[in-house]
């Protein structure tokens, strides 16, 4: 695409048949140039950058969304046609033959030279080096069969022509992110000596990755010749085996014949006389000295201090014989005790199920108390009319408020007959609170801020809460503004956040959203926010009221309520299912607020000490499962547009997954919740998996609420045929699918690339090279991948392209929930892994070395557990497994919960992670997790912020790294917050869209 004459050659049927699949605007090719700007602006950091052959821009965007100073370049004035309007000044029509309008740091040439003539490429490449003393260069090397390439030449061809311009390829640099050939060129500003120690060092690289590629494959070769071997020595002592098994029936017949004269012996000994006189001993013996009895624990002392007797004297007669042997006895002793101590597998129990939330039937007075701010009680009672269920009754305390809302509260309580108390004088609302709470009659009292709005089934939602254990004896809800149970802030520019809802969503979404996303969890509380309190009335009974002499003004009182009320040995909780929209009381002014806050704090301090005061505000603050919820809230939205747009663009479509898995995993986690998500946006998304795999995988997934297929591999076409689109999910059920395209050629097939799968093979081994074709077995077939390291891999090594939909992790499922024994003061430090001996690419060997070193230094202080691997099975026996641990073996996605929110820290120390689903659940949990640097972990992990993120290969640096965490309270602290915040941007129904997007929309 360089020459002007040649411009007619790259028209509209040119971009859709010369560039593999279809050249257009689309998701896909803007995401294949978005990574490789990033890439650049990353490693290169250009201030301008011309693309040299642009074609419609892309790349020129990328940058530009970077903040270079990008321009493009290219010969056809269709492609130029269609760049994106907001570049559209920046690109232009001409050929890189001829002088461009100034200088540039970088100029990007990818798949342009090799459409010149031979004669029109040094002309091209001597007038771009005239530009840029930095150039990235990609022309294949393989592909004959395009019309237009003119002038395909293998790397050298290309390097020689930027020699001749004092421009040499910088080994240094990997430009495999564009293409498996492309390379950097840059203009020497040394002599030309120093590159040769720079091609020698590549070099001599390159030598010793060869040579330990050719030992590998030679000690592959030996260790095939070895099995070769040892197959025939089996065969050659098969022979002797049935000799010896011949040999095995003569002595079996020998041995049937001796038990035969020992049974008469047997019987003659028990007629003897001497066999009766031993009996007749022993019943005299049971008679003088009955079992259990004092006198047989006086007579077996005698008998242990005459044994010890006899032990010292042959002791002191043989020596440092006898000696030697009592510490071989001792020794296999103490083997024995450490057996049973360190190899300790254990059961983890899932979290209870919480009932579904019922129409209430207990009695409840609300209490509301007011003093003016008409409009903010006016929308408070509406919401109650509208949205509580019955019974209820409505007690009104109207605290001094002027004219104009005192008729209102008359007109109301009397149409709807409810109660009213009237204060011809302001008492204050902690006065006020305490006439309604002397009225109580129901089981609850609620007392709910007068300038709130309820949500549907509010108070359904609250009772559960409070009935769900005896010892709650105060309940409060979730809110834009009340202070630690605010969603999503609690603090915006150094005071309490008010957190206003988007102005598309009403408060009664905004419940619906809590309602949906929220775990109910149900947080034990030390301290609740007042606006809206939920009290058993057994509390008032025993407690009181509120302290009208300290807190009459209105601040604190709840803080004091909750605080007496903990004393007398109830409970807080939080019914995270249940959002009350507050306005933020207009009864005092932001001053008058302030001042009464800082006056009930002092009061606080005085009555109850300052440290029970500040260990409450941290615990509100600080709490693991409040973190969790908040962190989540900020995400209601986002994932509400998804579910939306997804049902406007891709309802009633079908979708199959071809899932053959017997047992939980990280990818058959992944797809069921992405799955899930998709029937969310009305797509019929199914699961295929087989017969013989049915009770274990439903086994693994209890209660699946999405439909599974089980079938034959055979049936699988004429399965996948019936649906819009079947994705595969691993590199053997591709194949599987290849048949159903001729069936249906409207049938889209996918593939779900979790991971690139060669790589947990052995290098050229069959199931190597069937892994590596998987990615370019079916034409057409849409790849789409969690990572962009994922994706470079395929195309670095296979030349397919694959869509990057996001890592994703069920942040519903996962979350902080409590945890046994969280307050105890001796709990140790919880370190968690996941261990499968059949795979090597996850080092189970160094890191079960990691954690015997960890167990050996620390002790007591630590708990390791592990999971993925039954105790019993013979690989994990082959382990370093000498140490202390508990394995809770092969667990399911509602055991993995309970199993990830027991620990402190998780370790993934493999080779290289595709994702990493282990450590996200983890995070999303509360852990502070340890991931390999090689892979994709790093999508979601940032070093030292979210995680550690480490060199793997070093047992050194898995060691070191554990320690770090161990010994370092406020890094793990502090990487545990930020995890628990951070993991939540990973949400299903983003990289469910994607999915639906890279299937259905490119083929619509």
């Amino acid at each position: 695409m360089a020459l002007r004459n040649s411009s007619n050659l790259y028209d509209a049927y040119y971009f859709a048949h010369g560039c593999g699949r279809p050249y257009k605007r689309d998701d896909e090719w803007l995401a294949f140039f978005d990574s490789i700007a990033e890439q650049i602006v990353k490693r290169i950091q250009p201030k301008t950058v011309l693309d040299a052959g642009c074609a419609m821009g892309f790349l020129v965007e990328g940058l530009r969304k970077r903040g270079v100073e990008a321009y493009g370049i290219d010969v056809s004035e269709f492609a130029i046609q269609n760049v994106h309007e907001d570049i559209n000044k920046y690109c232009w029509v001409g050929s890189i033959t001829e002088p461009f309008p100034q200088e540039y740091d970088l100029i990007v040439a990818i798949e342009v030279f090799e459409h010149l003539s031979r004669i029109d490429t040094p002309k091209a490449i001597k007038n771009i080096c005239v530009y840029t003393e930095d150039i990235l260069f990609s022309s294949t090397p393989f592909d004959f069969k395009e019309a237009t390439h003119l002038n395909v030449q293998p790397p050298e061809y290309w390097a020689d022509l930027f020699a001749q311009q004092d421009l040499f390829r910088d080994v240094d640099f990997d430009a495999t992110f564009i293409t498996a050939w492309a390379r950097r060129f840059r203009k020497l500003n040394e002599s030309f000596t120093r590159l040769i120690p720079i091609y020698e060092r590549r070099l001599f690289l390159l030598e010793q990755e060869n040579l330990a590629r050719t030992e590998f494959g030679i000690e592959q070769r030996m260790e095939i010749a070895r099995k070769e071997s040892e197959i025939l020595g089996i065969s050659s002592s098969l022979a002797e085996k049935e000799e010896r098994l011949s040999d095995l029936n003569n002595i079996t017949q020998d041995l049937v014949k001796q038990i035969t004269e020992k049974e008469f012996v047997i019987h003659d000994i028990l007629n003897s006389r001497s066999w009766r006189l031993m009996q007749k001993f022993q019943q005299n013996r049971l008679r003088l000295i009955p079992k259990e009895s004092r006198r047989e624990k006086f007579f077996l002392g005698l008998l242990g201090g005459l044994d010890r007797l006899r032990e010292e004297v042959v002791v002191t007669f043989f020596g440092h014989s006898s000696e030697k042997h009592k510490r071989g006895i001792m020794n296999q002793s103490s083997q024995k005790l450490a057996k049973t101590i360190h190899s300790e597998a254990i059961n983890i129990h899932p979290f209870p199920e919480r009932a579904p939330v019922e129409p209430h039937t207990a009695n409840v007075d609300i209490i509301i108390c007011v003093h003016n701010a008409l409009e903010d009680v006016r929308r408070c009672l509406e919401s109650i009319l509208k949205h509580t269920n019955r019974p209820y009754s409505l007690i009104i305390i109207n605290d001094g408020s002027d004219l104009e809302t005192s008729n209102y509260l008359n007109n109301f309580s009397t149409t709807n007959g409810f109660k009213l108390i009237v204060n011809r004088t302001a008492r204050g609302y902690t006065r006020a609170a305490n006439q309604g709470l002397h009225l109580v009659a129901g089981d609850f009292a609620i007392l709910l801020n007068s300038d709130t709005i309820v949500t549907p089934r509010w108070l359904d939602r609250m009772l559960t809460c409070a009935q769900s254990d005896p010892k709650i004896g105060i309940v409060g809800p979730l809110s834009n503004t009340a202070s630690w149970q605010s969603i999503p802030k609690i603090e915006e520019n150094g005071d309490w956040a008010t957190n206003p809802l988007p102005s598309n969503l009403s408060i009664e979404e905004m419940g619906d959203l809590v309602a949906k996303y929220t775990g109910r969890i149900y947080p034990a509380m030390k301290l609740l926010n007042g606006f809206c309190l939920m009290i058993r009335r057994q509390v008032i009974e025993e407690v009181g009221y509120f302290d009208e002499e300290n807190f009459g003004s209105g601040y604190g009182e709840e803080d004091d309520y909750c605080l007496r009320s903990r004393n007398a040995g109830w409970g807080l909780a939080l019914a995270d299912d249940t959002y009350i929209y507050h306005a933020q009381s207009k009864s005092y002014s932001n001053k008058t607020r302030k001042r009464l806050s800082n006056l009930a704090l002092n009061n606080l301090e005085n009555k109850h000490g300052k440290n029970v005061v500040d260990e409450s505000v941290k615990y509100s603050l600080d709490q693991r499962e409040l973190a969790g919820i908040r962190a989540r809230s900020e995400h209601f939205f986002s994932r509400k547009k998804y579910i939306e747009r997804g049902q406007a663009n891709f309802s009633g479509r079908r979708v199959l997954f071809v899932l053959p898995v017997k047992f939980t995993g990280g990818g058959a986690n992944v797809i069921v919740s992405e799955a899930r998500a998709m029937r969310e946006m009305s797509v019929d998304a199914q699961i295929l998996n087989f017969h013989n795999y049915k009770e274990n995988f439903e086994a693994s997934y209890p209660e699946l609420d999405i439909p599974v297929v089980y079938s034959e591999i055979e049936e699988i076409p004429n399965i996948a045929i019936k649906y819009d689109a079947a994705v595969a999910t691993l590199n053997t059920s591709v194949a599987w699918l290849e048949p159903a395209a001729p069936l249906n050629d409207k049938l889209i097939i996918g593939y779900y690339v979790q991971g690139y799968e060669p790589l947990i093979y052995p290098p050229y081994s069959i199931e190597y090279q069937h892994a590596v074709n998987s990615y370019i077995l079916i034409p057409q077939m849409v790849l789409f991948s969690k990572t962009e390291w994922t994706r470079e891999q395929v195309t670095i090594n296979t030349g397919a392209r694959c869509v990057v939909i996001g890592a994703s992790v069920d942040i519903d499922l996962f979350r902080p929930r409590p945890r046994k024994n969280r307050n105890s003061f001796d709990r140790p430090l919880k370190i968690g892994a996941m261990i499968r001996a059949g795979s090597p690419y996850r080092a189970p060997e160094l890191t079960m070395a990691v954690l015997k070193e960890i167990d050996k230094q620390f002790g007591p202080k630590i708990e390791i557990m592990l999971f993925g691997i039954d105790s019993e099975d013979p690989e994990f026996n082959q382990l370093p497994i000498d140490f202390s641990w508990k394995n809770a073996g092969l667990i399911t996605p509602k055991q993995a919960v309970r199993f990830m929110n027991e620990l402190d820290i998780f370790v993934d120390y493999s080779l290289h992670q595709a994702m990493g689903l282990s450590a996200m659940e983890g995070m999303a949990c509360g852990a502070a997790v340890i991931v390999p640097e090689n892979g994709g972990a790093t999508t979601f992990a940032k070093h030292l912020s979210n995680s550690l993120v480490i060199d793997t290969s070093s047992f050194q640096t898995c060691l070191d790294s554990l320690v770090y965490l161990i010994e370092d309270d406020d890094l793990r602290m502090n990487i545990q917050r930020n995890a628990i915040k951070d993991i939540c941007d990973f949400y299903p129904e983003r990289s469910a869209y994607n999915i639906l997007d890279a299937l259905f929309s490119k083929n619509q």
